[in-house]
Order: structure tokens, then sequence, then C-alpha cells
């Protein structure tokens, strides 16, 4: 599949092969020579400004949450995700649905061993300062992840932007195909007018490709038109998804956040993955 980038100019078009058992989620750099390997693991994550990235080396590709997220959602464990340059594609506003439709599309097979699942043991927390432009709009500037014991993947999220249509959205979500081909990907990603307006203030709106063009934007005193309800609460839910795969296996218990985004995900990620030491990761 192909489509628009949003980290930078142009497009990308991405390749999904079927990879053997215990692989996991392995990216591709295809236009690179020797097609270098980024396989998703904690110490390959790098979070910049508004988008998750994976590195190794000198190879690395960005925006990796929102198709990791279809991966985890679809509960496919194994498979080589391979790109044409540094970044994933995002159409479709940075829903997941694109990405759900094609893996869908060419079917799912199960493999013989059973799912290599991770368990949360025990409670994980991590927190953090909010690290957006909404800080000094709203009565906490603070962000939380909770990871706790639970049966299944369960995901809570609490949005908070008071003073805009966004206004305090939470959802709950046991993450299943169903659920989450239902309820979750088609969920698209948002910017903040002034957030937009700061960038282009800064110059630095080229830090956004033409996918950006497809991005709902939040004005603070205009209706925000919704595919679905709670529509952005929803996409933090993916986004958390997303980066939870970056523990390289599918992981079980249930996990709440509260204001977070990519760098807390992260945070959390780091801070499971010492949690997991002795499982092998």
């Amino acid at each position: 599949m192909s489509g628009p980038l949003l980290h930078a100019p142009g497009s990308a078009t991405v390749v999904f092969s079927p990879a053997a058992e215990d692989t996991g989620w392995v990216f591709i750099r295809s236009d690179l020579p020797g097609n270098p390997q980024i396989p998703c693991r904690p110490e390959n994550i790098d979070v910049r400004y508004r988008w998750t990235t994976v590195r190794r080396g000198e190879a690395s590709v960005s925006v990796v949450e929102h198709v990791l997220a279809a991966c985890r959602g679809l509960e496919i464990d194994n498979l080589f995700i391979s790109v044409d340059t540094d970044g994933i594609p995002m159409p479709d506003g940075g829903s997941a649905k694109p990405f759900v439709d094609a893996l869908s599309g060419v079917g799912i097979i199960c493999q013989a061993k059973p799912r290599n699942l991770l368990t949360i043991d025990r409670p994980v927390f991590v927190a953090g300062s909010r690290g957006d432009p909404m800080t000094e709009k709203i009565a906490s500037s603070q962000s939380y992840i909770v990871a706790l014991p639970g049966n299944g993947f369960e995901v809570i999220y609490v949005l908070e932007y008071p003073n805009t249509p966004l206004g305090t959205q939470i959802v709950k979500f046991d993450v299943n195909p169903d659920a989450f081909v239902r309820e979750i990907a088609p969920a698209r990603s948002f910017i903040t007018s002034w957030e937009l307006n700061r960038l282009q203030n800064e110059q630095a709106t080229a830090l956004f490709g033409p996918a950006i063009d497809e991005v709902p934007i939040v004005h603070p005193n205009h209706n925000f038109v919704q595919r679905l309800s709670l529509e952005a609460a929803r996409h933090k839910a993916l986004d958390l998804i997303g980066d939870l795969a970056l523990l390289g296996r599918p992981i079980q218990g249930t996990f709440i956040g509260i204001r977070s985004g990519h760098r807390l995900n992260r945070e959390l990620v780091l801070s499971l993955a010492r949690q997991f030491e002795d499982a092998n990761l």
C-alpha cells in the first residue's frame, strides 16, 4: 500500500510479508544498501516530535505507531514491514484503517506455535509533563500511564482539552480484532489550531509532509466534526496500542493513559522492558 508521509515531503510504499514464528514485527528499509532490518524492540525506540520512530544503526523508520497498532489489534504477531523510504505513510488522517484493510485483504493465518505473550504481574507507573502547547490551558500539565495485571488486553484513555470542542473524553476497550476494527482503527489523528499556528510562526511546518493536510484541525471556537464519538481519545488509545508493540511481543494487562502521548508511552515501554528482563525479550 502507498500513501503520503507525515514527517517529510513525498510518499511511501509499504509491502507486508509473512514471517516465521517468534520473528515479531520487523521493519525493512528496501531503499538502503543491504535492506537493513529494524526489529521492534525497546532499545530501538526514538520518539520524535509527534510520532514514534524506530532506529538501528544508520537506518530508521518514522511514524510506525499506526501500522503497529493495526498489527497488534488484528493479533498479527509476526510480520515483515518493508518500506521504500524512512517513514510509514499516513493516509486517512492518521487512522489505522488503511493498514487494517490491507492486512485483512490478504488473509491472516494461525501459526502452529502458541502465542508468546508478555503478562503484567505487578503495577507499573510512569509520569511526565504533558509537553505540548495545551500545557498552559489545562489545570494539570502532568500525564500518567498505569499498567496493571489483568485478563486479556484492556486499554483505557483519558483525554483532557478543556475550553475546546474536544473537552474531556474517556474511552475503554477490551482490545480484540473485532473491537479494534470497529471502534479504534477508524479514529484519525488531530492537531490543534494554536499548535499549527505556532509551528507556522516558527517556520517549523517543514516538520510535516503532505499527510498533515488530511489531519483534522481542532479550533477553540469551532465545531470539531468527528468521524465517530470520542474520536480524539480513541486515536490516543490507538497510539498507545501501537507504541506498546515496541516491546516486541504482544502483552496482556490493563493500561490506563491520562493525558499521555508518545514520549510517555516510550517511558512505559522501557519500564516494562526492565520488568521483563528475565522473560527473554
